[in-house]
């Protein structure tokens, strides 16, 4: 019986102990490598987990991005180690860069380990038949593979560019540019959400308030201006940018940033610091690359001799590198909205959005706008903007006087016409800063079912609701598109579908969103909106009102999506809204009954909503 041999060999080879020799080896790996590095809890539970010490030696943690240059084409190596079955097979990436291990200085074998490899055939590696990491075919890597390696935390099943589930490994330096630099690193690798990898990386950094604000305003401001700073260091390098390796080239936004949008940073100082962290992120290679380029850069900014492209003559161009918009963004909004409203647009994108609240039944609005330095928002009846102080710190936040939230998304809600003790779904309702402002209207004797698929993002509602004494929320784990299948009653007098959507009308806020999301995207979004908008519309009874809301300007996802829900439910139509917003807000209804907002114009976030009236 072979497989009983087998099973009967490997117990025998567990139980036998030690030799002399292997428990030496053992020891002096031991002693070369040193502990295991124990990464923070909290990382690890925000998807980022520490490499381990060997990563050769663990195959099933090898990313995608080494088993595809496995299959890659059989020519040999320069520097290939010979093996029992021939040459250790080179991918297309080493032999690309075949020439700097040629010019590198190889790193000589100590005489013993010389002596062992030459005996047995190579390293043991090889004679296993597996594939030997680049770092050690290529000494000239060797250094900064080592540094990174040391520093990489890694991410398992991130979406990036080597396929669904490639593994992403990322340098995490607890400063406040190594922090900002990982973001910029993670939204430009694995299209990550810029706050949910922040908010991950701050707690674990344990920094100061000050450096807190400064990783905040790096990681936000270079991403909100990624475009301008783009164009300002096309015009100091000698090569496109995008020929610049992912790493290297977010640091020098990094720095890029600081030199042409901060003040309070000496020039000398960023180029310092942005050097420093090119060498803890273990890219001691790009330290004079690094400090050439941003020592151009300041000669080309204190000449003067930065150019844009002029609004009037070229405003495609002007969106795109002055406004910061990709280029298929820019070419949008040029001719959805004319060139002048999309300058204009733009411009208002590349700032910072002021702080605004809106002030729960806990607090009372002058004492807020008081405490937080802010003044009452035009439209929203409840709502501070302005704010001088940061809102998310403070004893009235912990108190539950007030939620952060856009003027533009405070009026949202208010197209339900919601009363006391009714009963209110909200579909899509994470993170629940809508659902709880219905909670407030409808009161404790009335209901708000919260609908979320996503079983995390759930614990935001939760969390929405507790900080403010609220307990007639129902959080529900619900894939609206699928149905509610609800307990209770089979129609409801009112529902809410703030539909998930492409978010291009949150820039300023999210300015991630515009690097993260791609044309091809937005089509599929207006889908998705359809589907859900059209299964909601299922359980409203008779005179019962269904509002849909987006945070973007695309026809596809606002009125085409209303239009051709109306072709297919014909017992719709939209109403007025005007009668359930408050007077100042009258100006932001269209004429086809669409609430309407945008930067640009109100100064607040871009909004879609219509409210649907089931006859």
């Amino acid at each position: 019986m072979p497989g009983a041999r087998d099973r009967d060999r490997r117990g025998r080879d567990r139980r036998r102990g030690l030799s002399s020799v292997g428990r030496a080896r053992r020891a002096g790996a031991a002693r070369r490598c040193g502990p295991a590095r124990e990464w923070p809890r909290g990382l690890r539970a925000a998807g980022l987990r520490a490499r381990h010490a060997r990563a050769e030696a663990r195959p099933r943690l090898r990313s995608a991005r080494l088993h595809a240059a496995r299959r890659a084409s059989a020519a040999a190596h320069p520097r290939g180690h010979a093996a029992a079955g021939g040459r250790h097979r080179a991918g297309p990436r080493r032999q690309a860069h075949a020439h700097r291990a040629r010019e590198a200085r190889p790193r000589p074998l100590r005489p013993r380990a010389a002596r062992r490899a030459s005996r047995r055939g190579g390293p043991p590696a090889a004679r296993r038949g597996r594939r030997v990491s680049r770092a050690r075919a290529d000494p000239a890597r060797r250094q900064a593979a080592d540094a990174r390696r040391r520093a990489a935390s890694r991410i398992p099943g991130s979406r990036c560019r080597g396929g669904a589930h490639a593994v992403t490994e990322t340098p995490f330096v607890p400063t406040a540019r190594g922090i900002a630099w990982f973001v910029l690193e993670r939204v430009d690798r694995d299209r990550a959400f810029a706050e949910i990898v922040l908010h991950a990386a701050l707690p674990e950094a344990k920094l100061e308030i000050r450096d807190r604000a400064l990783a905040t305003e790096l990681s936000y401001g270079t991403l909100r201006l990624r475009g301008r700073v783009d164009a300002a260091l096309g015009q100091a390098l000698d090569r496109p940018l995008r020929r610049v390796e992912s790493e290297v080239r977010n640091l020098l936004r990094l720095g890029a940033y600081q030199l042409l949008c901060l003040d309070s940073i000496p020039d000398a100082a960023v180029v310092h610091e942005t050097v420093l962290l090119a060498r803890k992120v273990g890219f001691e290679r790009a330290t004079g690359f690094t400090n050439a380029v941003l020592r151009g850069l300041i000669r080309v900014r204190d000449e003067q001799r930065l150019v844009w492209p002029d609004p009037v003559a070229d405003p495609i161009g002007h969106v795109e590198q002055w406004g910061s918009m990709p280029r298929w963004l820019a070419e949008r909004l040029v001719a959805e909205l004319g060139p002048e409203d999309a300058v204009a647009f733009a411009e208002a994108c590349a700032k910072a959005p002021p702080r605004t609240v809106r002030v729960t039944a806990n607090g009372v609005r002058e004492r807020v706008a008081r405490e937080l330095g802010g003044v009452p928002t035009p439209y929203a009846p409840k709502g501070v903007t302005n704010a001088a102080k940061d809102p998310s710190r403070g004893p009235a936040f912990d108190r539950g006087e007030y939620v952060i939230q856009d003027e533009a998304s405070q009026l949202v809600p208010l197209l339900l016409g919601a009363e006391p003790n009714d009963t209110v779904v909200d579909c899509c309702a994470a993170p629940g800063t809508k659902a709880v402002q219905l909670a407030e209207i409808v009161g404790p004797r009335g209901e708000v079912i919260a609908l979320e698929q996503n079983r995390t993002r759930m614990a935001l509602i939760y969390k929405s609701a507790q900080r403010l004494g609220l307990h007639n929320v129902r959080p529900l784990e619900r894939d609206v598109a699928k149905g509610f299948d609800l307990k209770g009653p089979s129609f409801y007098r009112r529902i809410l579908v703030d539909a998930p959507c492409s978010g291009l009308g949150t820039l300023r806020r999210n300015p991630d969103a515009r690097w993260r999301v791609r044309p091809e995207e937005i089509p599929r979004c207006a889908e998705r909106a359809l589907e859900i908008l059209s299964s909601a519309g299922r359980y409203v009874e008779e005179g019962g009102s269904l509002v849909y809301s987006v945070c973007t300007f695309t026809p596809e996802e606002t009125r085409g999506v209303v239009s051709r829900f109306l072709e297919s439910a014909k017992e719709f139509r939209i109403d007025d809204p005007r009668p359930f917003l408050p007077e100042p807000a009258h100006v932001l209804v269209t004429a086809e009954n669409e609430l309407s907002t945008w930067p640009q114009r109100h100064g607040c976030d871009g909004f879609f909503a219509v409210r649907l009236v089931r006859a």
